[in-house]
């Protein structure tokens, strides 16, 4: 098998289709999925070769075969295919990664050169409502596992020759799609050139989602903030392209990256473009303050009834006080306890159907936290401290920061500092 897989790197087709095609059979021995046709004509043989699981069977049958079949000869049915997504290969490394990437390949007689074509059908999913960006006015679309299809959703939404595609293929064994996608006259090459040369250091076995790309090209790799925003509806990729920011898109997944992030874009909404600036403004700056009060809440309450309680007014103190005299544990034990179950029902909820995740979540959430009061371990304030901190926190329309460690880390870790 080395030895093949020399040959394929170093050979460049030859005028003989039944050598080609040996030595193509070769290297795809022990796949159950392959299938290998012989048409056979008087002045020539024709040689096909496809997956039996990713190419439409009644359509080769019905418009190559019987086609090739015909009474001409071979050298006119060559020259008449009626195929429009024609591609020539002229290497038998250029035909095997045209197989892998679910082509069809023809070898005809005579001629040191395949014809690649294709006949796609991969199981596909229908473009439907965005699962994780949810907005009440604007497109209700989002990407798919295709990624010929996100681009043809960009595509759609800016029709202009200035929209420039890059094509990548990554990963040794899955042989990934990657394209980077930019608007010419808006986004800084450096940026484009800074990007490529990220993408060109991948060197990786296998590409199954955009994430694995996202690790590899971010600056810092031990952050627990995303550096990358990534996202699943066309317009927020689209808006940002205008912006003069560089969209990856990775086949096998509907989420694009987008680069460079800023906090103030991340914590942005979809539906931000669309409503009046007014009400975006305002709504903007209460997700700026809800940010801040997730980070920050727990910490705040544990300093000032630990370390400065002057600086409560008298009867709400008194009201803090009476309900933390029967508890055992610290204030900041409390915070970080509640912390850690909050995240935990919240993680079960997502992990569990759907039809029960959400009433786990709820009837949790009430009955450990109303539990935990009349048992005395946890005080009521702390855990309305919590739930506020909880609610904040969903008020951040990316699922990368919302859900992130950064959040949870800096919320419990800052607890236990005085």
């Amino acid at each position: 098998m080395k030895q093949v897989d020399k040959l394929l790197c170093d050979l460049p087709l030859c005028s003989d289709s039944h050598a080609n095609a040996q030595m193509i059979q070769a290297v795809f021995r022990q796949c159950s999925d392959w299938s290998y046709k012989t048409v056979k004509k008087d002045d020539g043989d024709f040689h096909l070769f496809y997956f039996l699981t990713i190419v439409d069977l009644e359509r080769i049958e019905r418009e190559i075969i019987v086609y090739l079949e015909s009474e001409y000869a071979a050298s006119y049915l060559i020259e008449q295919l009626p195929i429009a997504n024609l591609t020539t290969y002229q290497t038998y490394r250029n035909v095997v990664d045209a197989i892998n990437h679910g082509q069809i390949i023809l070898l005809a007689p005579d001629q040191a050169l395949a014809y690649g074509f294709t006949f796609d059908q991969a199981p596909k999913r229908s473009i439907m409502e965005p699962n994780t960006e949810m907005v009440i006015r604007g497109p209700r679309e989002s990407f798919i596992e295709h990624i010929a299809t996100n681009l043809g959703l960009i595509r759609k939404k800016l029709q202009t020759e200035k929209l420039k595609t890059i094509p990548y293929v990554l990963g040794k064994y899955t042989g990934t799609q990657v394209v980077i996608a930019y608007l010419e006259d808006i986004c800084e090459m450096n940026l484009i050139e800074e990007v490529k040369q990220r993408l060109s250091r991948i060197t990786i076995d296998g590409i199954l989602e955009s994430g694995y790309i996202e690790e590899w090209i971010e600056d810092n790799p031990f952050s627990p903030f995303p550096q990358m925003q990534n996202t699943e509806r066309p317009d927020v990729v689209a808006a940002l392209l205008l912006e003069g920011r560089v969209a990856i898109f990775v086949d096998g997944t509907p989420f694009v990256l987008l680069a460079p992030i800023n906090l103030f874009g991340a914590l942005a909404s979809p539906e931000d473009y669309y409503e009046r600036y007014l009400i975006a403004t305002m709504v903007r700056w209460l997700r700026f303050i809800f940010a801040a009060v997730s980070l920050t809440l727990p910490s705040l309450y544990v300093a000032i009834t630990t370390f400065h309680p002057d600086f409560l007014p008298i009867p709400l103190l008194i009201s803090i006080a009476a309900a933390r005299e029967t508890t055992p544990l610290p204030a900041a034990v409390e915070a970080f306890f509640m912390e850690i179950t909050f995240e935990a029902l919240r993680e079960a909820g997502v992990r569990l159907p759907k039809a029960i995740g959400q009433a786990v979540s709820i009837v949790g959430a009430l009955v450990i936290g109303q539990a935990a009061v009349q048992a005395g371990i946890i005080s009521a304030p702390m855990v309305i401290i919590v739930s506020i901190t909880g609610i904040a926190s969903f008020t951040i329309p990316r699922l990368t920061l919302r859900l992130p460690y950064a959040c949870y880390v800096s919320r419990s870790f800052c607890c236990l500092a005085p």
